[in-house]
């Protein structure tokens, strides 16, 4: 059993109240959200296939969601109910189901890494799809993929719904298929083509990361950069 969230108050050092998050999968991430809204009360938390939500610890209420999507947004349903926590699990329960066939598939696509500075409104995220997005917690249209994204993988679109006070922001992202070359061409046009495509995959790999992201940090000074490592022990720096 995993997305196990304990609340302990460190004064007695005594745990106060504990819930389970709804994907019933490992918690990669957890921070606490610095929005001034939040008044300290909310946390950010990364579990689940490519997703990241905001959660209220008073209340034990999920508020906000981003997540990545595949296909059209007319053809995305959301239910409230796979996004409402859930009784913490017992101490035998946790013994009997120690790994469930649940986690090992939305840990395919998982968040692994946040940047959320306290003084920004926006939300840097890496994972093991290996892309690193940019979320605009403001004006979700701005968003997008800052690295990682395929040769022919169109943009991604962005959109944001409200559902009974709950936020959702989608990345969609249709994978269209490409028509190959007409038979027409010529051998040497299609030999150009190849080697044009060679180069690009080279530049793509170099520029890329090529294993799960890990860890995403942002820095200032002497200027801006995100700077992320990977399970293979990479480290890219962007500015």
């Amino acid at each position: 059993m995993r997305g196990i969230l304990t609340l302990y108050d460190l004064r007695f050092q005594i745990p106060l109240k504990s819930w389970l998050h709804p994907s019933k999968s490992r918690i990669s991430v957890l921070l606490l959200n610095h929005d001034p809204r939040a008044e300290n009360k909310q946390v950010i938390i990364a579990s689940g296939k490519n997703e990241v939500s905001i959660w209220d610890i008073v209340n034990l209420q999920c508020i906000e969601v981003f997540a990545v999507k595949s296909g059209d947004e007319k053809m995305t349903g959301v239910i409230l109910e796979s996004y409402k926590s859930l009784e913490a699990p017992s101490n035998r329960e946790i013994l009997l189901n120690s790994f469930t066939s649940n986690e090992s598939i939305s840990t395919e696509n998982s968040i692994r890494a946040i940047a959320a500075p306290s003084d920004c409104r926006f939300m840097i995220t890496g994972g093991s799809d290996r892309k690193i997005r940019f979320w605009d917690t403001a004006r979700i249209e701005n968003s997008g993929i800052v690295l990682g994204l395929e040769l022919d993988e169109p943009k991604a679109r962005y959109s944001t719904n409200t559902i009974e006070n709950m936020k959702f922001h989608f990345e969609f992202n249709r994978n269209n298929g490409h028509l190959g070359n007409s038979n027409s061409r010529s051998n040497s046009t299609t030999s150009m083509n190849s080697l044009a495509n060679s180069v690009a995959q080279q530049q793509y790999l170099m520029r890329n990361h090529i294993d799960a992201i890990t860890d995403i940090i942002l820095t200032e000074s002497p200027y801006p950069m995100i700077i992320s490592g990977d399970r293979d022990g990479v480290i890219k720096v962007l500015a």
